[in-house]
């Protein structure tokens, strides 16, 4: 059973049209350590945006507006355990 469907939800990459705001979100059933980092479609490491912090239990939002137009790969590291998912942006 991954990650995603046992201790957090992945509620997935979302665009504010209006203010052209890219948000990853996920929500933490219990505090604990956490990483994400995102990759482009090519494997490189286009940001490390969480590495290896202690969040709340809640709905967490971090802001990646400098990616641009493309597919990525969100990996979501929480206290030992890893999941991924695919997303897009489109402007």
């Amino acid at each position: 059973q991954s990650v995603l469907n046992r201790r957090t939800q992945a509620h997935g990459a979302s665009t504010d049209a209006h203010s052209e705001t890219r948000v990853l979100q996920f929500e933490l059933s219990k505090g604990q350590k956490v990483s994400l980092t995102v990759y482009n479609s090519a494997g490189q490491i286009v940001a490390g945006v969480i590495s290896n912090q202690m969040l709340e239990t809640g709905i967490h939002k971090v802001e990646c507006n400098h990616l641009v137009d493309g597919v990525y790969f969100a990996v979501l590291a929480l206290d030992g355990d890893v999941s991924h998912k695919q997303f897009v942006c489109i402007r």
